[in-house]
């Protein structure tokens, strides 16, 4: 079953004006513009951009909606492989959109995009085009500013996300990185060593984690 960009285009209004969100609508381009805030990092706010895709035979039948969204903060020739390594780790795993990088011009976004060639759209998948973005670059966006920034390698920023939790991308912190990381798994060997030898009850515990 196909569905018309009309259609399509109605229900989006619908779902964005019943969330209460405010946006720019461009009639010519099938677009919804949406400034998005953020707390809790050090990026304020992106812009996400949702577009209907039409059929390449039928441009009144909607073949796709496509979600881009931007933070204003790309990567120079300095960085550019250190931030295409980075967002290429935050990839890997994800179910649901992905991180791109514009070689051109340095560009990073996030992606989602969904087929409606068959099936017409619910109201949590035009909800996910909004909120997901956002979601992504509160967890992700300050590790990828360190890199951006020469603070960290795109190894240890995403280690310190989706690894041991700490997600704190200060430039004082991180000089001292390479002697927190070694004292951290000196640590983490002698405790190790030590249940060991104290009990062997320990063992499965220690297997879990």
């Amino acid at each position: 079953m196909q569905f018309t960009m009309a259609e399509i285009d109605d229900f989006i209004h619908d779902v964005l004006d019943k969330e209460e969100l405010i946006y720019h609508y461009d009639e010519k381009k099938r677009s919804f513009r949406l400034q998005m805030g953020m707390s809790g990092g050090k990026i304020n706010g992106l812009t996400t951009v949702i577009y209907l895709v039409p059929a390449a035979n039928d441009h009144d039948i909607c073949m796709k909606i496509h979600g881009v969204s931007t933070i204003g903060i790309g990567a120079d020739e300095s960085c550019m492989s250190q931030v295409g390594e980075y967002l290429h780790r935050a990839n890997f795993g994800l179910l649901m959109g992905n991180f791109e990088l514009d070689y051109n011009d340095g560009e990073v976004r996030f992606s989602l995009c969904y087929s409606t060639e068959d099936t017409f759209p619910g109201y949590e998948l035009i909800r996910d085009l909004v909120h997901l973005p956002t979601a992504m670059f509160r967890r992700y966006g300050d590790g990828l500013l360190s890199v951006i920034l020469g603070i960290s390698t795109p190894e240890k920023a995403i280690m310190k996300i989706e690894g041991d939790g700490i997600g704190v991308f200060d430039a004082d912190d991180d000089s001292d990185d390479d002697s927190d990381d070694d004292s951290a798994g000196d640590a983490d060997d002698d405790s190790a060593d030590d249940s060991a030898d104290d009990a062997d009850d320990d063992s499965d515990d220690d297997s879990d984690r």
